[in-house]
């Protein structure tokens, strides 16, 4: 008998329990009774652009209690304004909407070019089965800055050998408030070169971020070498994009370099001689270089008495 009792109060216990599991389970995945029926939201309700952007917002729906259909809908948009909703890539006019998955969409807006520098409001409307949500956005539009492209030079002139690489540090600045890229080209004297470097990578055209910079640097020199006559050469380094372009000028000052050379008429180094008999040798010096050579001084040492 006691053995039975005890069986039937097990058996009560694990039925209570696993009922306390039941109910508290069925109340998890009930809807909260006090989340809105329908909510539309934004990360950034308050937005600035400049004048001719396409701007968009990030939407996201969340139903409270029940799946529905939801339309979506503008208010209030100003005149020659166009607006419209993208969901996945997709233009679309409404979305379905569960109470336990969010959908993420887009609202793009093309503005007019003309549209006059200020603070427009706006609202966007979700209407469902079970509700409506509505979302005021502010849109706040500023005059762009023109595109601009300015380039500044750490040292305009450099002086260098005749066979050396000249090195010019420069910045270019995108004063607009635009994205732009450019393409970089020089304008040199004959036989010489340039090369333009960015990030330590060779380069002939870059991206320039509105409002942004870049460093560049540009490595002249001659094909002629030691044989450049010395002098200032003008190099004009252009940075040209579709909607601005830059130039600034350069200045390669070329020392010239003296390049002695010695040696005989028909080129000969080696002759006989006679015992006790004294045999001129013409020589011949000769300059290659591009700069005069002064205060030369020519030295000899006698032959050792060769022994047999």
């Amino acid at each position: 008998m006691q053995r039975n009792w005890l069986l039937l109060f097990i058996t009560a216990v694990a039925l209570s329990v696993f009922g306390l599991v039941g109910v508290a389970q069925a109340q998890d995945e009930a809807p909260d009774a006090n989340l809105p029926p329908l909510l539309l939201v934004t990360d950034f309700p308050s937005q600035t652009v400049g004048t001719g952007e396409s701007p968009s917002f990030n939407l996201t729906l969340r139903s409270g209690r029940t799946p529905q259909i939801v339309e979506l809908s503008v208010e209030d948009l100003p005149d020659g304004w166009e607006a419209v909703f993208k969901g996945r890539g997709r233009i679309i006019q409404s979305a379905y909407v569960q109470p336990d998955k969010d959908v993420s969409l887009d609202l793009k807006l093309t503005i007019p070019d003309d549209a006059a520098a200020g603070e427009y409001t706006f609202t966007v409307i979700a209407a469902g089965e079970d509700g409506k949500s509505e979302l005021p956005v502010t849109l706040t539009l500023q005059d762009k800055l023109p595109p601009n492209l300015v380039f500044e030079v750490d040292l305009p002139v450099i002086r260098g050998k005749p066979d050396g690489t000249f090195r010019f540090n420069t910045t270019l600045k995108n004063e607009g408030d635009e994205d732009l890229t450019v393409d970089l080209s020089a304008e040199l004297p004959p036989g010489f070169l340039a090369v333009f470097k960015s990030g330590g990578q060779e380069v002939t055209n870059l991206p320039v971020d509105a409002n942004g910079s870049k460093r560049i640097n540009v490595e002249v020199e001659s094909t002629f070498g030691v044989l450049t006559p010395a002098g200032d050469y003008l190099i004009v380094v252009r940075a040209v994009s579709e909607q601005a372009e830059a130039e600034t000028q350069l200045v390669a000052q070329v020392a010239g370099e003296s390049q002695i050379k010695l040696t005989t008429p028909d080129g000969r180094l080696s002759g006989e001689l006679q015992a006790n008999k004294s045999t001129p040798v013409k020589l011949l010096l000769i300059n290659t270089g591009s700069a005069p050579a002064r205060k030369i001084k020519l030295s000899s040492t006698a032959p050792e008495r060769s022994r047999c």
